[in-house]
């Protein structure tokens, strides 16, 4: 996650104009219903500040990059590829919907999330097809991925601390 200097301000203010009120927890905007339609996926220049390309994304758990593409999940789990270079989709995998899925992690062509009934779930970074899953101690996965030694360290809520390597 960036976070831009000023940008707080700025999404109150839209806010604001529409009447949708904020509430923070611990510094952390909690998004209501009303703010939804609001959320948007962006890319922009680093130099320049400017915005290259905004895509709508209702917000989810979070996003990763892998190769060319920002992988994201959306408040429905589902699993999205976008361009980096210009936010073209380029696919989805709707297949764990609603698993409460986790940030997901990516790296060597595939992409990995975690999900509410402990499972990490593996897919193929080109084409967002299921390629794999391991069921851990059955409970939630409560943290994105962390790529490491080829494969992925997984934390569960029971305190667990998994290394999945995914088998080519």
């Amino acid at each position: 996650m960036f976070l831009i200097p000023g940008a707080r301000g700025w999404i109150d203010a839209v806010l604001k104009e529409y009447d949708i009120e904020s509430e923070y927890v611990d510094g952390v905007r909690i998004a209501t219903q009303e703010s939804i339609p609001f959320i948007r996926m962006a890319a922009f220049d680093v130099a320049s500040g400017e915005q290259q390309w905004a895509r709508e994304m209702p917000a989810g758990a979070g996003v990763a990059i892998e190769g060319e593409e920002l992988v994201g999940v959306d408040s429905a789990s589902t699993i999205q590829a976008f361009a980096l270079s210009n936010g073209a989709a380029r696919w989805s995998c709707k297949l764990l919907a609603y698993r409460g899925l986790s940030t997901p992690g990516a790296r060597d062509h595939w992409v990995a999330v975690g999900d509410y009934k402990g499972y990490v779930h593996f897919l193929n970074g080109s084409d967002g097809q299921l390629v794999g899953r391991v069921e851990l101690d059955g409970s939630p996965i409560v943290a994105r991925p962390l790529e490491l030694g080829g494969g992925v360290l997984v934390q569960t809520q029971r305190g667990h601390l998994a290394l999945v390597v995914p088998q080519s």
